[in-house]
């Protein structure tokens, strides 16, 4: 049977998956988010809509996910990285994915205020 790419990828990551001789870790919910985050790291891997975030941009963003930096600041320091030009919203929707999607980090309300005085 002919598969594209995409179906590769997620058929490989499954077939990893369901290997296992043990049955009770195809129901853990944590296990069922390892493997969606993978299937969608590895389908993102060759996504336009990434391109934008290769480099150094990326690992900058995920450390100062957490660090209440005002949005205009840190997009203009991520403009003077090597890469194509962001936009709020470029740096919104990567802030957002990386929170809700990729688990790295989330904003603690509670740090807003001390975060903008040491800033």
């Amino acid at each position: 049977m002919f598969m594209d790419d995409r179906t590769m990828a997620v058929y490989s990551l499954v077939a990893d998956y369901v290997r296992s001789p043990s049955l009770s870790h195809l129901r853990a919910e944590r296990s069922l988010a390892k493997i969606a985050r993978e299937i969608v790291t590895r389908l993102d891997q060759k996504s336009a809509v990434w391109k934008k975030w290769e480099g150094p941009r990326e690992d900058l963003l995920a450390s100062a996910l957490e660090c209440w930096i005002p949005s205009e600041d840190l997009l203009a320091f991520l403009n003077g990285l090597p890469g194509p030009l962001l936009t709020l919203t470029d740096l919104d929707q990567r802030m957002k994915h990386m929170i809700d999607v990729e688990y790295i980090g989330s904003l603690e309300p509670k740090l807003k205020l001390e975060c903008l005085q040491i800033y």
